[in-house]
Order: C-alpha cells, then sequence, then structure tokens
C-alpha cells in the first residue's frame, strides 16, 4: 500500500459558468483531504464569465490547487489538456456538467491507494437528479442507462460500448506509455468514448466499475434534445469512427449493424435486408408521432415506455447515417 498520491481531477467546459460552479463547489466538498487532489479546468476561452467566477471561486476556497487552461474546443482536445497539465499520479476526468458525490475523490483514491494494477481503468456510476427522474418519463429513462441501482447490476467488467469517459480514473503514465492521446480527430458529437475503450481493451486495460458517483445535470430536457444528440453521433462521429477505427465500430455489434448503412464487413444479401427494415420501419413519420406522443405525455408515470425512447432514439440515429457527408462539416466543436 502506498503512503499516499495525488489525484487530478480534469473538467472539460465550454461557455458552461454555473454548471462549472456546481461542479467546483461539489469538489470544494469532498471528505478527501483537499491536500490530495487538484483541479483542471480545460476550456476554450469561455466568454461567458466563466474566468471570472473561477478567480472569485480560488479567493473563497484558497484550500483548492485549481488550474484554468484552454485549447481548442474539441471534447478529446481537453481531455489530452488535462492529462499534460496534471501533476497527479492518476488523473480523472470529469465533464462539467457532473456533480460529484461527497465521498466520489475518496472513492477513487481508496481503489488506487491499495496498489491497484497498472492496467485498470475505473468508471464510476452516473445517475440524474432525483426531482427530474420523479417528474419526468424521459430522465427516468436516461437514468436507467447507466449501470448502478437500477440498471447492469450484472456487469463485473465494462467495454467499449459501456464505458464512462466522463466519470473514469487511470493512472497517467500507463495512459500516456499505452494509449498516448485521445483522438483529437472526433470534432463533432460522439463515437470518441467507443474509440478510446476499443483502444485501451486492445491494449490490455480492464475496464471495472466503481462507486464514485455523480450527479450528471444534463440539459438536453427533452426527447426531441436527445434525439438531436443522437442525429450527430450517427452524422459526425460516427463517419470518423468509421474512418479511423472501423474495428471499434464493428464492435459495437447487431445494433449498429441494422441501424447503420455504412456498418463495415456487411455481406451484400444483410445490406439489402438491413436496407429494407430501415427504410419501412426506423422512418421519419414515425419517429415524429412517437416524440410528440413522448413529449406530451412525460409527467404521467403509467405512460413511461423505454421502448419507444430506444425506438425514437434508432429513427434518429438511420436519419443521422443517411445524411452523412464524405467530408465531416462541423464548424463550432464540442457543443454543437
Amino acid at each position: 500500500m502506498k503512503n499516499s498520491l495525488l489525484l487530478s481531477v480534469t473538467i472539460a467546459t465550454y461557455k458552461r459558468r454555473d454548471l462549472l460552479e456546481k461542479s467546483l463547489i461539489a469538489l470544494s466538498n469532498q471528505t478527501l483531504s483537499t491536500e490530495l487532489f487538484e483541479i483542471i479546468v480545460c476550456d476554450s476561452l469561455s466568454n461567458d464569465g466563466t474566468d471570472l467566477m473561477i478567480v472569485g471561486f480560488c479567493k473563497k476556497y484558497p484550500h483548492l490547487k485549481i488550474k484554468h487552461v484552454h485549447t481548442r474546443n474539441i471534447l478529446a482536445a481537453k481531455r489530452n489538456l488535462g492529462i499534460a497539465e496534471s501533476s497527479g499520479e492518476v488523473v480523472i476526468f470529469l465533464d462539467d456538467d457532473c456533480i460529484a458525490d461527497t465521498e466520489f475523490l475518496k472513492n477513487y483514491y481508496n481503489l488506487f491507494i491499495i496498489e491497484s494494477p497498472k492496467n485498470i481503468i475505473y468508471c464510476g456510476e452516473v445517475r440524474f437528479p432525483d426531482e427530474w427522474i420523479s417528474q419526468s418519463n424521459y430522465y427516468k429513462f436516461r437514468d436507467s442507462r447507466h449501470f448502478g441501482s437500477s440498471r447492469r447490476q450484472d456487469l463485473n467488467k465494462l467495454d467499449c460500448k459501456t464505458i464512462v469517459v466522463m466519470n473514469m480514473a487511470f493512472y497517467k503514465n500507463e495512459f500516456i506509455t499505452k494509449i498516448g492521446l485521445v483522438d483529437e480527430n472526433f470534432v463533432g458529437y460522439g463515437c470518441e468514448d467507443q474509440d478510446l475503450g476499443w483502444r485501451l481493451e486492445s491494449k490490455g486495460f480492464i475496464i471495472e466499475k466503481s462507486k464514485s458517483l455523480i450527479v450528471h445535470h444534463e440539459l438536453s430536457g427533452d426527447i426531441l434534445g436527445y434525439s438531436k444528440k443522437i442525429f450527430h453521433t450517427a452524422r459526425d462521429g460516427m463517419t470518423t469512427l468509421l474512418k479511423r477505427n472501423p474495428a471499434a465500430a464493428s464492435a459495437l455489434g447487431f445494433k449498429l449493424q441494422l441501424l447503420d448503412k455504412d456498418y463495415p464487413g456487411q455481406n451484400p444479401f444483410k445490406k439489402i435486408i438491413f436496407a429494407f427494415i430501415r427504410r419501412v420501419i426506423f422512418n421519419n413519420l414515425m419517429e415524429n408521432i412517437f416524440s410528440v406522443l413522448l413529449m406530451k405525455t412525460d409527467n404521467i408515470k403509467i405512460f413511461y415506455s423505454p421502448g419507444l425512447y430506444k425506438y425514437v432514439l434508432a429513427c434518429a440515429y438511420v436519419r443521422g447515417s443517411r445524411a452523412r457527408q464524405t467530408i465531416l462539416k462541423n464548424t463550432n466543436g464540442w457543443y454543437e
């Protein structure tokens, strides 16, 4: 067992001053001693008052070690900057809309202080706010998609399909030596997590669950907002994944094979059958009808239907794959 180690908490952010402040306050209230961790805010010259908020926060909490650094507005670039600027033996990835439980850092610290294997990656639990879940079928569905108290208890190990990069911890030097960087070619929304998970597994890393809990204040708000994200994942993120790492795309399995016209390695017969299914079943008209239904019944518990949410999101993915361009066009980076 080690005597002590330093944790470097990196937070990717852009123009989310208020959410970032909540995230920092949560880190100031940790049960772990502030001497054992630092915070690195990885920004892109946000012009919403983020810099002034951080200056004021540092004055209010002088015992916290906080850096505010900048790079391109690409999520992968922010992850890499956090690693480069970190002083700790262990790096933790967070997003600015992730509010850490008071035991968050202590749980991670306890895992690494007992000399965990160097090839270990820990991913913590993600929940949505209880009041959101109780008032919205949409947030109940979103909450159910993460491992934890309501789902996926049977998973002892995670993989590239279930990795949780917005709540992830690892040994810095081991990551740099074997992985190098998070791929900054993922300039649009989505799929950089699956690429990273696949590369970690291919280099012999083991991805395990941690009790380190964050509450996700994700503000897509409803099925329409989330469908937009899935559309961009298919159109933009998957375009890059198919080009940069087709093996990682293949590892996503049958669902992707069914929904994506460019799934690698499909034989001609399957391609024809799946194209027919996509055209008949996953069409814009049905997506719109069920989206309206889910919106209108969002606060009526008896109308909660996980299957309908999955169907609408599948339609959004198919729509995004059809809109895919030969050259990825993205102008505004991470939050676009």
